[in-house]
């Protein structure tokens, strides 16, 4: 990882772990299934309110996933 990058990892069911590059503003999450999404432009404290979350999976739902355009990493 390059300066700047972040990595997480869950206790959800439904997120399995997070990269987050903050010079970017590049949030990669990898959901339990294996499938991953990119999502552009989220601000260091909605990627710092993601790991903080009581649900991670409920703030996903509604903070990134509606809020953010995503792009499935295709194996």
């Amino acid at each position: 990882r390059g300066a700047g990058n972040m990595a997480y990892h869950f206790k959800s069911s439904v997120l399995s772990t997070a990269d987050y590059d903050e010079p970017s503003g590049v949030l990669t999450l990898y959901l339990h299934s294996g499938t991953g999404y990119m999502y552009a432009n989220v601000p260091r404290e909605t990627f710092r309110d993601l790991m903080l979350a009581d649900s991670a999976g409920q703030f996903f739902h509604k903070n990134i996933r509606s809020h953010f355009q995503g792009t499935k990493i295709e194996e």
